[in-house]
């Protein structure tokens, strides 16, 4: 979109964006491995990020930024559903919590496709944890093999991207505790409960509710970034 705009203020095309039914991109958490078994350490990274500097420079601004795992258009999606805001001083909170409790400072490993483009989005969410005191350690892989990691579990966190659209319904296997390639691993009663109440109830009015308390519970829990 930022290459064609010169385009676009010249008269030469016209442009129509929106993110409707869009897949949602995110820092995935392994929450079955350490640290992000472990709450104060999901919520050290959350709050860390600076997500309006990372659409910013990566973006020119023009990606919107997501609140939870749905995308306008869902009967899931919430302009706001909860996300622990950026804040340094509340990152450090979390990392000297997690310290306390386990004796250790964060440190976590992420594999991503190793192209020009990840590798600078990783990097610059490398040099803002970095401020908290958080280690993000970089590991550039082929994409097939950072797909195989989500599948085995065998990861700390991933760069991701996944739930484009549709009903919420469809995201059943990819987030229900007995799903194979639930890749964050979380085993969430409350998950499970939304999920089942969502594919059970034939009410359009109270499925957008489920969802939309589906969405919340993601932030409230800080399953994903």
């Amino acid at each position: 979109i930022a290459e064609a705009e010169p385009l676009v203020d010249g008269g030469q095309i016209e442009l129509i964006a929106n993110s409707d039914f869009a897949e949602v991109s995110y820092l995935l958490l392994n929450t079955s491995e350490p640290p992000f078994d472990d709450k104060d350490a999901r919520l050290a990274v959350t709050q860390a990020l600076d997500v309006e500097e990372i659409t910013q420079l990566r973006t020119e601004g023009l990606q919107e930024i997501a609140s939870g795992p749905f995308a306008p258009g869902s009967i899931g999606y919430l302009e706001d559903a909860g996300q622990a805001p950026f804040d340094l001083d509340a990152a450090k909170k979390h990392a000297k919590a997690y310290k306390d409790k386990t004796g250790d400072d964060i440190s976590f490993a992420v594999p991503y496709a190793g192209n020009a483009e990840a590798q600078a989005s990783a990097e610059l969410y490398q040099a803002q944890m970095s401020k908290a005191g958080i280690e993000m350690k970089l590991q550039p892989i082929e994409q097939a093999a950072e797909i195989d990691r989500a599948i085995a579990g065998e990861f700390q966190a991933l760069m991701w991207r996944n739930h484009p659209g549709g009903d919420p319904d469809l995201q059943y296997v990819w987030w229900h505790s007995g799903s194979l390639v639930n890749f964050g691993r979380f085993d969430d009663p409350e998950i499970d409960r939304l999920l089942d109440e969502g594919r059970a109830e034939p009410d359009r009015a109270a499925r957008e509710k489920i969802y939309q308390d589906l969405n919340r519970r993601f932030s409230e829990a800080a399953y994903n970034v």
